[in-house]
């Protein structure tokens, strides 16, 4: 059953399937092409997805600075402050008492 909704096993012969939409299905598309050349004329970026107009928004490459433009590596994170009373790892001359309190 599948091979025959796929068309596979009609490759090769004169016999082909096709979807088939209503009149009104297939005539929405063209009545919307006239609203959707006032708006590209406009300056606003849209685009015709399935029975409706959609406004495309722009990617985050789009959003970027022209600095940013210029160098695909990642911007340099904020590295963390410094705490002082933190424990800090510290060679004391024993295996097992490697961290101490920092005063």
């Amino acid at each position: 059953m599948s091979s025959i909704i796929y068309g596979r096993s009609l490759d090769g012969t004169n016999i082909y399937l096709k979807e088939d939409f209503s009149p009104s299905v297939l005539q929405k598309p063209k009545d919307l092409q006239e609203d959707l050349k006032r708006e590209q004329e406009a300056g606003k970026k849209v685009a015709l997805r399935y029975d409706k107009i959609v406004e495309i928004k722009p990617q985050k490459s789009e959003a970027r600075t022209p600095i940013e433009r210029k160098t695909n590596k990642r911007l340099m994170s904020k590295s963390p402050e410094e705490n002082t009373n933190e424990t800090r790892n510290e060679y004391s001359g024993k295996y097992n008492e490697k961290t101490k309190q920092v005063p």
